[in-house]
Formats: structure tokens, C-alpha cells, sequence
């Protein structure tokens, strides 16, 4: 009979953390799409989002907390740097919309409030109204999960 920590601690230390990084980038990014292109009641986009929820779910198994950095145009998750895709460029371009340097997601997220971060974060907004800001919009949301510019996003990124 195996061992269960035996077999949790062998499955960890096989895991590839670039290859999910990249593939929750691309899943990510095919969800952040759908939202913006059939809005936060439609089928298709709530569908859509379950898939880098689940990503999300397995590697925190490994980390407590998952970093978006941008920094000279590069896409930086859990500190890797992303090798170029339209996938990245997607998420890059949202990203450079509402000026977002560092969003990180903590180990608690609930699918509902990833919907919703997801939802706001394809929306296009005017940046000169303060209201409307993505960390405005998460405070009256309540969703203390996801941090945006903050020092401790900026903190996480090496």
C-alpha cells in the first residue's frame, strides 16, 4: 500500500510549474476573451472561466499566492517570464487598458469572485473616473482574494 504523503510529496516534485503557468496563461486568457465578447450572463463566458479556476485550484496546492507581473512589456506569472503567444499579448493588453502592473490571486478565491475579477477586467472603463477604477470595484465587491498595484503584489514579484 502506498503511502499518501509519500504519494502527495512525489506528485509535487513532478510537477512542472512552467508548463501549468503557461497553460493557465492561455486558459486565462481564452476566458477573459469570452467574457468580453459575451458578458457576465451568458453561458459560454461562465464556462469558459471554470477552466483557469480549476488551473488556479492545482497550483495552489503548491503556492500560497498567484502573481501577474508586467514589466517591460513582458507577462511575468509566478515569476517566469512567458514566452511570447497571442495569449500573452491578450492578457498584456487588458492589463495596459487599466493600468495594471501586478494583480495577485490568494490561496481563498471562490469561482465568484474570480467571475467577477475576470468580468471587470474586460471591461472597458474610463481611467479619469476614480469611481470606476478595478480597486474601487473589488473593495465594494468585497473581494479581498485579488490584489491590484498593490505594494504586496509589487512585494511577491523577485
Amino acid at each position: 500500500m502506498i503511502d499518501k504523503n509519500k504519494q502527495t510529496n512525489e506528485s509535487i516534485l513532478n510537477t512542472n510549474l512552467n508548463e501549468q503557468v503557461h497553460t493557465l496563461v492561455k486558459e486565462f486568457s481564452m476566458a477573459c476573451k469570452k467574457a468580453a465578447i459575451y458578458g457576465s450572463t451568458h453561458p459560454l463566458s461562465k464556462k469558459a472561466i471554470q477552466k483557469p479556476f480549476l488551473l488556479i485550484d492545482k497550483i495552489f496546492r503548491y503556492k500560497k499566492y498567484i502573481n501577474f507581473n508586467l514589466q517591460n512589456g513582458y507577462l511575468y506569472l509566478l515569476n517566469i517570464r512567458l514566452k511570447d503567444s497571442v495569449f500573452n499579448e491578450e492578457l498584456i493588453k487588458f492589463m495596459q487598458m487599466l493600468d495594471i502592473k501586478a494583480f495577485t490571486l490568494e490561496k481563498h478565491l471562490t469561482l465568484g469572485e474570480l467571475e467577477k475579477f475576470i468580468f471587470r477586467f474586460v471591461t472597458r472603463i474610463d481611467r479619469s473616473n476614480h469611481d470606476e477604477l478595478i480597486t474601487s470595484y473589488l473593495k465594494s465587491e468585497k473581494i479581498d482574494t485579488v490584489e491590484v498595484n498593490t505594494e504586496h503584489a509589487y512585494n511577491i514579484f523577485e
